[in-house]
């Protein structure tokens, strides 16, 4: 298997439409076309407004420009760049972007795979 380097500049974004309240990006790593790996790599802007999910798939993200309001069983902390968001599949969450805030995304499975049948399914290729 051969590695891959993906800079960022190159990872094209594209917008959650099914999103209605919050303006919300998503830009996927491409993987090597010889991988087995099951997750995705990418990067996440939101750009204000709350997004609540309940997350069908496990997720980290690494917030890389904050804040951002993460809202986890009942609790709510302000994420600011170099802080981690561990989301478990099944796990209710609430974003809130008061500004525009980004980070880094690791999903697992990869999440094309796991917006199958979800109001997401196509957003991720």
């Amino acid at each position: 298997m051969a590695g891959k380097i993906s800079r960022v500049g190159d990872i094209k974004t594209k917008k959650f439409e099914a999103i209605k309240d919050a303006e919300v990006h998503i830009g996927v790593a491409e993987k090597p076309e010889d991988s087995e790996i099951g997750m995705t790599i990418g990067i996440y802007k939101q750009l204000g407004g709350p997004v609540d999910v309940v997350y069908g798939w496990d997720e980290i993200t690494i917030v890389t420009d904050g804040p951002v309001e993460a809202t986890i069983n009942g609790k709510t902390t302000v994420c600011n760049a170099g802080d981690i968001i561990i989301t478990p599949k099944g796990t209710a969450v609430t974003l809130n972007a008061p500004v525009s805030t980004a980070g880094i995304v690791i999903t697992l499975p990869h999440l094309a795979e796991a917006l199958k049948e979800s109001p997401l399914e196509g957003a991720i290729d």
